[in-house]
Formats: structure tokens, sequence, C-alpha cells
């Protein structure tokens, strides 16, 4: 039983005729008859009940398709793979992460990576739904979900601190707060209690003081940023958000450190070698800030 039979086999099982697969695979019907004789023979049992109105498929048939549905997927995967590995990296490169991460992180490489990779026609896609099960994303970059991490491919990129901000303005009118319990009697805003696992950590603040009900909830972290430069509240914010937009912001409790949450590129595990895949990883890493 080798590939090509099993090709032949999934045709005349999708065409439900051996004439019409002769005419998808380009070859005489008689060819395909000896082929599907050729499989029955060797597997000593009947694929197919021959009806007038086509081939359907005996239970033995269906037991053989469905193992050749994971045989052909694997095979294609093996060729993309090795076509990926030996070639130039080329082609679409569909990435998913969260608004805030492509607006105030990812971006900074965008322009180096599509210099120095031409042939890559990147697609930044933001969503709060950072995982790569039944979509077609190629990679996804974020916090990465614990019960994901072993079933996937994972390049640590870098630690990214949130620490708790406030504006100048809030500060006037409701003062700092004096310690991390005094929290608890003020304003503060959150990005969605109903993350998502893989955005989780963005409000781990109200994970810490339990029960305590935000002022108000914006997920998007220009959004957020936006409400706290308004003095609408205290909030957990990025170094990444707040990087190069620090005017009005002040520090709540430096003294605190934040909170470090690591950055995770990550993609299925049989892209594992594919260079177009690992491209946006590899120049994200070699020209990553030396951080002080």
């Amino acid at each position: 039983m080798d590939l090509e039979k099993l090709r032949v086999f999934y045709i005349v099982s999708m065409e439900g005729s051996v004439l019409r697969a002769s005419y998808k695979l380009n070859i005489a019907q008689s060819a395909v008859s000896r082929t599907i004789s050729l499989l029955e023979e060797s597997l000593k049992s009947k694929l197919f009940i021959r009806k007038h109105q086509g081939m359907v498929l005996t239970d033995t048939g269906k037991i053989l398709l469905d193992k050749t549905l994971d045989i052909l997927k694997l095979s294609r995967e093996a060729e993309q793979m090795i076509e990926d590995f030996n070639k130039k990296p080329r082609g679409n490169l569909l990435v998913y992460s969260t608004a805030g991460l492509i607006n105030h992180w990812i971006m900074k490489f965008v322009p180096g990576f599509l210099e120095a990779y031409p042939d890559i026609s990147l697609i930044l896609h933001g969503t709060s739904n950072l995982t790569l099960e039944n979509n077609e994303a190629d990679v996804c970059i974020g916090y990465l979900p614990e019960e994901e991490a072993s079933d996937l491919e994972t390049v640590y990129l870098t630690t990214l601190v949130h620490r708790l901000y406030a504006s100048k303005k809030y500060i006037d009118k409701f003062g700092k707060p004096k310690s991390f319990d005094d929290l608890k009697n003020h304003r503060l805003l959150a990005y969605s209690l109903s993350n998502p696992s893989a955005l989780k950590n963005a409000d781990w603040l109200f994970e810490k003081l339990k029960r305590h009900k935000p002022y108000l909830q914006i997920n998007s972290a220009d959004g957020l940023i936006r409400a706290v430069k308004d003095g609408l509240g205290i909030a957990t914010l990025g170094e990444n958000v707040i990087q190069s937009d620090k005017d009005g912001l002040v520090e709540i409790l430096p003294e605190y450190g934040g909170q470090e949450i690591n950055l995770y590129y990550y993609y299925r595990p049989h892209m594992k070698y594919s260079k177009r895949v690992s491209s946006l990883a590899d120049y994200i890493l070699e020209n990553l800030p030396t951080k002080k």
C-alpha cells in the first residue's frame, strides 16, 4: 500500500465514481479500477460496493478513508516543511496577536523585517483569541496559555513589565495610594475581567486584590491609556504601551516593582523547520533593544 494508491482511493471516495476520478486524476479509467483492485487484494477486503449510482464505501473503506485523510495531511505537511526549509522564506505569514501588542510593540520591528524579507507578505491580525485552534494563523505572539504550551513550538521573545500608573490629574483629585492594600480605596481600571486565558495576565492587579470591582473595563490598550490620562483611575500598563507615551503619567507604588509577563512566539509543531514561519521570530530576537 503506497501513497499514490491512497491518493487514487481518496479521489474515488470523494467523487463516488471511477470515471469522474479518472478525469480528475487525468489517467485512464482502467488504471483507476486496477489501483482500487490492488488495494483490495492487499487488504483482503472490499473497499467499495459498486452500485448504479456510483461507488459506495464499505465499512472497511470508511476505516481506510479515515486513516488516508491523516496520511495525506502528513504528506502535505512534510512536503511543505521540506519546501520551506530548502528555499528562501517567501509567501504569506499570518500572525495573530493582540491589537495592543501589534500597535505598541510588534510594529517597531515591521519596517526592518519587510526590508530584510522582501518575499514575505506579512499579515497582522489583532484579536484577543490567541489560539491556533480552528483558525488559519501561522503564528501567535502573546502571553502563552499554559494549557497550550506543551502542544506547540514556542520561542521566548522577551519579558514585559506591567506597572501601575495614574495621571497627575487623578492624583491631584484623589491622592496617591499609600500601600498596595490602599488600592482598594481607589478607582481602578481593568483591561477586561472576561479576558480569555491568553490575556489573563493583563489584569493581574484584580487577581491579587480579590473581588474588587473595577471602576471601568475597556478591552483596548489605547482606550485604557486614554482613560488613565483623562484621570479616570489607576491601571496596569505594559512598558510596551507607555514607553513612547509617558506624558502626564505617574508610576504608582514603584517600590512594588510591577508584574513581569513573558512574551512568546508560538506555532504548530509541523512548522518547526519552516524558515517562513520562523523568520519574524528570528528578526525580532536579532533586533531586540538591549535592556538597561
